[in-house]
């Protein structure tokens, strides 16, 4: 993980209400034996929005996806997880190495089910938030 990656991760552990609901905060997906509901979050590939000073890079704009997945019929744990996660993230100010957390705010959202191959139903519900953090001078 990279370091917005940690601060995000380390927001959402260090949360009660979060975690009063979530199991795990996991990067890139749960593992197989990981209870539900739990919280993914990942990169989103988006064009280079990174800002340059004549060579140095001074900012970078960073898109993830970060929702709740719960297994069942209804969503309503997972919208409630995916409700909490946004308190935290949405004009957050998240601590880095060596740059400065600007801004965070969601650009788009996630609802979907999934029926997996034993039948059960995963409800994924979250958001896509931008990113932006400039470097420490």
């Amino acid at each position: 993980m990279n370091e917005i990656e940690r601060a995000v991760v380390t927001a959402l552990q260090n949360d009660t209400a979060v975690m009063a609901l979530a199991t795990e905060i996991c990067y890139g997906a749960g593992d197989i034996d990981t209870a539900y509901p739990f919280v993914v979050l990942f990169k989103q590939p988006v064009s280079d929005n990174d800002r340059y000073s004549f060579n140095a890079r001074t900012a970078r704009l960073q898109r993830y996806v970060v929702k709740a997945v719960d297994g069942g019929m209804s969503k309503r744990r997972a919208q409630q997880l995916a409700d909490a996660v946004d308190a935290v993230l949405t004009d957050s100010n998240l601590s880095l190495s060596g740059w400065s957390w600007l801004h965070c705010h969601r650009v788009g959202d996630i609802e979907y089910q999934e029926t997996l191959a034993d039948g059960t139903v995963a409800w994924h519900v979250g958001g896509v938030y931008e990113i932006i953090v400039g470097r420490v001078t």
